[in-house]
């Protein structure tokens, strides 16, 4: 993807600006109107344009700066008009500014949309920067993005009310550890049945020589969760309760009853792989059956992660269609990581993530804990 240097002029309050964008990008002619900024919600087209073969849009919008609040305040509240959920978002720099970039799923009529966004504010004027794009082509763009975030330069530098250090302009960090209420919220009973070795599920999977439940190591029945003591990991899971839990001694596998979410954990050699890149080898088994799978990466609280959407597995009426997402975690020890398998369908797939996110975050080590 070529990129050059492209200068769009101001529009309104001296916003003229360059960045780098895609050579061939169409910039789209945007007509004069009057501006009303009573809506507090309303922010002007400075600039859009479109990738020619595909629905993938870079914007940018201003609007005068808000009277109080902090940056993180007016981006989520613009955000949250617009109904776009961050899945990531945290504190950066552009044209010299603070800023907060972060990325967002929206829903369309083509399907799953990720938007890319930004925001700062440089004399007293706020500036929203996005690009859109299908998910399944958020990958290809995603350089695309970083590169014009880097290369954006007012036309006007007028300076910014916030400085780098000012910790009322970024957000928490996101976090892979859910809060007693979030962790509640996903448990599926309020006793530790489901962990009762004689449950029938536990019993018919002992049988089948599926594994064992875990010795319980404590139960907290107020916070709906439980802690158990898995000899395939060498250390402690916590897990909401009503879910099961089983170890075989190569893996410990945590699952609802009707088996819509499993996470498959283990330790796992790493031969001298980063964490990102063992999560994205894990993956290879998949892409090499089905190259088209749209695949996803992300970091959060120092745990690596990637998946693949829409995996056909079985024939017939057995056939559906899985999410597969990889945690792995480096837990200090010379030849292993932690790795969660988390296999999931497209609706269940959030709470399989926050899930298994909480497990391998959580997880306690080392053995003197057992």
């Amino acid at each position: 993807m070529q990129l050059t240097l492209r200068h769009f002029p101001a529009r309104i309050a001296e916003l003229g600006f360059t960045a780098q964008l895609p050579a061939d990008w169409i910039s789209h002619e945007l007509p004069s109107e009057e501006v009303d900024f009573s809506d507090p919600t309303l922010c002007v087209p400075l600039a859009i344009v479109a990738a020619p073969h595909a629905a993938i849009v870079f914007a940018s919008a201003a609007r005068p700066a808000y009277d109080d609040g902090t940056l993180h305040d007016w981006a989520s509240y613009l955000l949250d008009h617009n109904r776009l959920q961050p899945s990531a978002i945290g504190p950066g720099e552009i044209a010299g500014v603070p800023a907060l970039v972060g990325e967002a799923a929206q829903d369309s009529e083509l399907g799953p949309i990720v938007v890319r966004f930004a925001f700062l504010e440089d004399g007293g004027r706020l500036i929203n920067l996005t690009l859109s794009a299908p998910e399944l082509f958020a990958d290809t763009v995603r350089a695309a993005w970083f590169a014009m975030l880097q290369s954006f330069t007012l036309e006007t530098p007028k300076g910014s009310r916030f400085t780098p250090n000012q910790a009322n302009v970024e957000p928490p960090a996101p976090t892979a550890i859910m809060t007693s209420a979030e962790l509640a919220a996903i448990a599926l009973s309020d006793d530790a049945s489901s962990l009762d070795p004689e449950h029938p599920i536990n019993l018919r999977l002992r049988d089948n020589g599926a594994g064992l439940v875990p010795r319980v190591a404590s139960v907290d029945l107020e916070g709906k969760s439980a802690r158990v003591a898995a000899g395939a990991l060498v250390g402690i899971v916590r897990l909401p309760l009503g879910w099961h839990v089983i170890d075989d001694g190569r893996r410990t596998l945590v699952f609802d009853a009707p088996g819509r979410i499993q996470v498959s954990l283990n330790l796992r050699e790493h031969l001298g792989a980063t964490p990102s890149a063992l999560a994205r080898q894990l993956l290879q088994q998949y892409l090499d059956q089905q190259p088209d799978l749209p695949t996803v990466e992300h970091t959060i609280s120092g745990i690596a992660g990637a998946g693949v959407r829409g995996i056909i597995v079985g024939n017939g009426d057995n056939r559906e269609t899985l999410d597969q997402f990889f945690f792995v975690r480096d837990l200090g020890r010379d030849a292993h990581y932690l790795v969660a398998r988390v296999s999931a369908t497209a609706d269940d797939l959030t709470r399989a993530l926050d899930l298994a996110g909480d497990i391998v975050a959580t997880f306690e080590t080392p053995a003197s804990t057992l």
